[in-house]
Order: structure tokens, then sequence, then C-alpha cells
């Protein structure tokens, strides 16, 4: 099964619609009234909802630390991006992913993917 994804605020809508597109069940964070959360309960709820948190926020890295319990946490670099080549590198990402595959992982998605897990 595909993912279940998170959307923090700062992704692009551009980036949620070829998702949904894609066919993963997308979630924005501004959706369920969270779109001025702190990182860390926007952290939680994707954790508690066994779903990946997608965000091109960095800081949710710190999270990530110790625990293996959250559904995945993947950090876009976009520096140098336009809104069209985020959102391929995105699709490109999860293509043949489930959320299984995810847990507890850490990725950041640059030039290269870098995963740490748990």
């Amino acid at each position: 099964m595909k993912a279940r994804i998170l959307v923090d605020q700062c992704v692009n809508i551009d980036v949620v619609d070829a998702l949904r597109l894609g066919g993963y069940s997308v979630v924005r964070v501004s959706e369920i009234g969270m779109g001025m959360a702190a990182d860390e309960k926007i952290f939680k709820f994707a954790e508690k909802n066994k779903m990946v948190l997608l965000t091109f926020d960095r800081g949710f890295g710190i999270f990530c630390l110790g625990n293996k319990k959250h559904g995945g946490v993947v950090i876009v670099l976009i520096d140098g991006l336009n809104r069209s080549e985020i959102a391929d590198k995105v699709l490109k990402f999860f293509k043949g992913k489930t959320g299984g595959d995810l847990k507890g992982g850490l990725y950041v998605v640059g030039k290269k993917i870098r995963a740490r897990r748990g």
C-alpha cells in the first residue's frame, strides 16, 4: 500500500497535487487546522496517525533521533529547483515505496538521497 503522507505547510500545492494525481493519500496540515502548529505537534500528529511527514524544513530531523516509532520524515532540499522539478523529485522518491518502507526513517532528498533509520 502506498504511503499516507502528511504535508507540511511549507510544501507548495504543486507537490500536493502531483502526489494526489499519483494515487497517494495526502493531507496538508492546513486541511486539518494545523497550519500554524509547532513542528513538534505536527510530527506527533504524523507519528500517531502512522503517516510519513513531507517537508522542506530541515528542523524536523531533530525529532527523528532515537525514535523508530514514527512513520518517516522526508525532507526535500529545494535550493535552485523550480516547482515542477520539486514535484518530480518528490514523486520519484515515493515511487514504489510503502509506508512500511519508510517507517522510522529520516530521508533527505537533494542531489542524492540520504537515509537514516531510527
